[in-house]
């Protein structure tokens, strides 16, 4: 599979301005606004919205008239790890909730956030017809 070049530099410069702002959030609040697990959550993030979007761009790539079941198994695969990420923490750790709730979908949204801006980006030079008319 062919990697997006485009993409991958956008999420990089993404990741790094995030990992630039929870490492300020610590120094400067001193964890009062982050949670002790914010570099695994961030992690987490990072990893999932990359393997997701290459299910995307795999379900774009091969059929481009199915590729709406390739966003939504992808995003379906998301929700459903975050989920369970959200259950074992609050099921074993227990401390801190708020921030973890807060810390996770800061980052949940974000990441989202940027998959679809980037994804309507990429669908836009493919459009078949302008709206506006």
């Amino acid at each position: 599979m062919k990697i997006n070049i485009p993409y991958t530099k956008n999420f990089l410069a993404l990741s790094t301005i995030l990992a630039i702002i929870i490492l300020s959030a610590q120094l400067f609040f001193e964890s009062k606004f982050t949670n002790s697990y914010i570099w695994y959550m961030y992690a987490y993030m990072a990893i999932i919205m990359y393997v997701t979007h290459f299910i995307t761009s795999y379900g774009f790539a091969k059929t481009p008239y199915d590729a709406q079941n390739f966003f939504m198994l992808s995003t379906t695969i998301k929700i459903l790890l975050s989920c369970v990420v959200l259950f074992l923490y609050f099921y074993f750790i227990k401390s801190e909730m708020k921030t973890f709730v807060l810390n996770f979908f800061i980052l949940y949204f974000t990441y989202t956030f940027f998959e679809i801006k980037s994804l309507l980006l990429s669908l836009q030079p493919h459009s078949k017809g302008d709206t506006n008319k």
